[in-house]
């Protein structure tokens, strides 16, 4: 639990510096595993907004090709 808490101290304080630092039609892109996308996403929308949020995008990770062609 601590180092999650850590680690949204960490977030906390340059998202505030990259909204003062953003046009007011800026996009933030961030990449984070599943682990901390809830917690990301929280607190992205307490200070954004939540009705900034554009979407979020998932994608499965593979770190070798699969071999899962059907024969086409």
């Amino acid at each position: 639990a601590l180092r999650h808490a850590n680690w949204i101290d960490f977030m906390d304080e340059r998202l505030h510096i990259a909204k003062r630092l953003m046009k007011r039609s800026g996009v933030i892109a961030v990449h984070v595993n599943y682990q901390e996308l809830f917690r990301l996403g929280l607190l992205m929308d307490s200070i954004f907004g939540e009705s900034n949020r554009l979407g979020i995008i998932n994608w499965e990770c593979a770190y070798s090709p699969k071999n899962d062609s059907k024969g086409i």
